[in-house]
């Protein structure tokens, strides 16, 4: 059980890291570098939530585009406006999951 629960806790944590960077790099509303860096952590954690390794970019773009669309505005959050960092997700996904990023 234990060993499971630590398993599904890092899983979540990749998941995470790999949303936290790609929408920090989108950056949306331009806030970074100047806001503090967990600026966005809030929706990462939401997105990261609600997505796993087997997501499609079209299931992670309909979660971006929820998420930051209740958080913030929605007319700026529509699903066509979230496809490329949905990709980014998806790629950081991949490299997290594999560890290429991942650290402890």
């Amino acid at each position: 059980m234990f060993h499971d629960r630590k398993h599904h806790t890092i899983k979540t944590q990749k998941l995470f890291s790999a949303v936290k960077k790609a929408i920090d790099e989108w950056n949306p509303y331009l806030l970074l570098p100047d806001a503090p860096e967990d600026e966005f952590d809030i929706e990462s954690c939401m997105i990261a939530l609600r997505i796993n390794e087997n997501s499609s970019v079209e299931e992670i773009t309909a979660v971006v585009s929820s998420v930051f669309s209740k958080q913030f505005e929605p007319e700026y959050f529509q699903a066509k406006d979230c496809v490329e960092v949905a990709q980014a997700i998806k790629s950081n996904i991949k490299n997290f999951v594999e560890n290429k990023y991942f650290q402890y």
